[in-house]
């Protein structure tokens, strides 16, 4: 019974199968309207306030801003999910959930450069305007956890996620300790494990989560288990799972803990 629920992406696999996609509005209408119909979730979302942001699969297989459907994609998933954004075009906002937490969603998609050119001053992850805006909206917060969900993980690595961005994400890690901004936890998904990827280096905390309900990364590619459990920190891939995120107003602590699909507590821990 949680107080909020945060969706980082992949609700629904438009793309999947190949043979049957066509990026078109009847067709993300359909896809989205399979889930949708989905009783569970139906009355998961009736009793949950819920943030969703879409990863790629709402749009194709490692979306960028690229390409030439994007509007249809992001019609059909406000239309099934709808959100007061910063601007018409993107999902990007931020919202106080109460004078100690804010949340700060960016769309990691929308505004992005293909995953293909070489690293730069000119690659982007964010685009300018929501590079800006999330700068901005960090050093403004007066909130005590600044939480930022990004659909991929920031300290990962691999063509996907925010390391092959690595000048924008040096930028933003940068800002954040110029700034000193403090308190600085990011929420990812789209790697299908489950890991404290918290790094003290950059100085922030990153929690990756799911998946839910699809395929399990360690299943496919069992190297991916070694790799990544390198290191004394929290890894799990063999069940769906979810993160959770407690604030505790007395202690001003925040606490963050994994469940599996049977509601077993994988792991918890402090953040601050």
């Amino acid at each position: 019974k949680p107080d909020y629920f945060v969706h980082l992406g992949d609700t629904v696999y438009a793309d999947v199968p190949k043979r049957d996609f066509s990026p078109t509005v009847p067709h993300y209408r359909r896809k989205h309207a399979a889930i949708r119909a989905d009783r569970p979730l139906q009355r998961f979302l009736a009793q949950c306030t819920t943030y969703t942001i879409w990863d790629d699969h709402e749009i194709q297989n490692d979306a960028h801003g690229g390409l030439p459907f994007l509007a249809e994609a992001e019609q059909v998933f406000r239309e099934y999910w709808p959100c007061d954004t910063e601007q018409a075009v993107g999902l990007y906002r931020a919202f106080s959930l109460s004078a100690a937490v804010d949340l700060i969603i960016l769309d990691t998609r929308r505004f992005r450069s293909v995953q293909a050119m070489p690293d730069g001053p000119e690659k982007t992850m964010l685009g300018t305007a929501q590079k800006q805006w999330f700068l901005q909206t960090l050093k403004r917060s007066k909130a005590l956890f600044k939480i930022v969900a990004t659909s991929v993980p920031f300290h990962g690595g691999s063509q996907d996620a925010w390391g092959n961005y690595k000048t924008e994400r040096d930028e933003v890690v940068n800002f954040i300790k110029h700034e000193r901004i403090d308190n600085v936890v990011m929420i990812s998904a789209d790697y299908h494990f489950a890991r404290d990827w918290s790094n003290k280096r950059s100085g922030i905390h990153e929690y990756v989560a799911g998946p839910l309900a699809t395929f399990r990364t360690f299943d496919k590619q069992p190297d991916a288990r070694e790799r990544h459990s390198k290191g004394p920190h929290f890894v799990f891939g063999d069940d769906f799972n979810f993160g959770m995120l407690h604030y505790d107003a007395r202690s001003k602590s925040l606490r963050v803990s994994y469940q599996d699909s049977a509601g077993k507590v994988l792991f918890e821990g402090k953040v601050a």
